[in-house]
């Protein structure tokens, strides 16, 4: 499974137990998943592969920056493309991974320029992207706030550690990045559910 690339092939024991070493799925689970990835990574194109246009729909997201910065977490190797290997790893931090785990991903969602910091530009424009129902003005208050407590060291950027600091004394911060695996897994009990 070195490349990751399972394609239209069924998975093969050594794959499926290399998947539940690096996740938190079972020998169960993964071909589950594999079957659930197949129907949507043929939904639009039949190669094997889930893109940006498949991901959104399955995931009942919009177009827009939330929609893409979220299927650039999934895409680890940057090739626009979601393999299975890539699908089941993100699924995982997602719907069972450990805070620290939920931390860093979430905050590789808000760090769009990939510097390692999230400017204030950074969190309006994802708070804009996500979040309905709220002003401009309440989206800089919001911002002004999460600023005033997570940037500790007063440099107008939030580093991973700060991010972590905040998160851990508020992590309802990152409760809307889970995701419910019931569809995907056949009426399977996750764990929350």
């Amino acid at each position: 499974m070195g490349n990751g690339a399972t394609k239209n092939d069924d998975l093969n024991a050594d794959e499926t137990q290399e998947l539940c070493q690096c996740t938190q799925f079972s020998a169960e689970e993964i071909p589950k998943l594999h079957r659930q990835f197949k129907i949507i990574s043929s939904s639009i194109n039949k190669d094997g592969l889930i893109d940006e246009a498949e991901f959104q729909q399955a995931f009942g997201l919009r177009d827009g920056v939330f929609a893409r910065r979220l299927f650039r977490l999934f895409d680890a190797n940057g090739d626009s493309f979601i393999n299975f290997a890539e699908f089941v790893k993100c699924l995982s931090v997602f719907s069972r991974g450990t805070l620290g785990d939920r931390i860093a991903y979430s905050f590789r969602l808000y760090d769009i320029d990939g510097d390692g910091f999230i400017d204030k530009r950074e969190l309006f424009t994802m708070l804009k992207a996500s979040a309905r129902g709220l002003t401009d003005e309440q989206m800089h208050t919001m911002v002004d706030s999460t600023f005033a407590e997570a940037d500790t060291n007063s440099d107008e950027l939030i580093s991973l550690q700060e991010y972590e600091a905040m998160v851990r004394r508020h992590p309802r911060v990152i409760d809307n990045l889970s995701i419910n695996l019931t569809p995907y897994l056949g009426g399977l009990r996750t764990p929350g559910s």
